[in-house]
């Protein structure tokens, strides 16, 4: 395949992938990128088929793409590269306007993973998130607040988490406060 083609071909010398596409020369930047996302998501492709579609899609920043559900069912198989890939590419896209996330999958480690590439790179698209039945603390609430003082949300819920604590929604709130917050719908619920 041409994953497997760009594995043998690190010097970004030019080869011919597979089913005879044209010639293509990829940089050992971009080669390192395929194996990573071919590592974190590949799985995906075939076992669950549109799902891997998805962050396919994700990834290339398609128009058409301005919702996405993470579940457990999908969550379950994330590595914490795969967790740190979909915060970057969330991050790079230009027309996601929500996500959300139901899975108890979504702890103080996969946030981590999950919120520092979104901190770092921002995200102007994404108006809307809700997280529903994660189960994070202190830590993964330290790294969701650094998101959260720069983001563009003008809405997010949380419910049904069972491991927040006062402190964690302090955070929160203390991160939604920054001056020309773009906050207009909070809702917290269950936790």
């Amino acid at each position: 395949d041409a994953i497997l083609e760009a594995i043998r071909n690190r010097n970004g010398e030019e080869h011919r992938p597979a089913f005879g596409r044209r010639p293509t020369t990829h940089t050992p930047r971009i080669c390192r990128e395929l194996i990573e996302h071919h590592a974190a998501f590949g799985k995906f492709t075939t076992a669950f088929g549109k799902f891997g579609e998805l962050i396919d899609r994700l990834k290339n920043n398609d128009p058409n793409l301005t919702d996405l559900m993470i579940n457990c069912f999908v969550a379950n198989n994330f590595s914490d590269v795969a967790w740190k890939l979909l915060g970057r590419y969330i991050a790079n896209n230009y027309y996601l306007k929500s996500i959300t996330f139901r899975t108890r999958l979504l702890n103080d480690s996969t946030m981590s993973s999950l919120f520092a590439e979104l901190s770092s790179r921002g995200s102007r698209s994404l108006k809307t998130m809700v997280l529903t039945k994660a189960e994070f603390g202190i830590e993964g609430t330290k790294s969701f607040a650094a998101f959260l003082k720069n983001s563009h949300l003008t809405r997010l819920e949380i419910s049904e988490n069972e491991c927040a604590c006062a402190e964690c929604f302090r955070l929160i709130i203390d991160a939604l406060q920054v001056e020309g917050g773009s906050i207009k719908s909070l809702r917290i619920r269950g936790c």
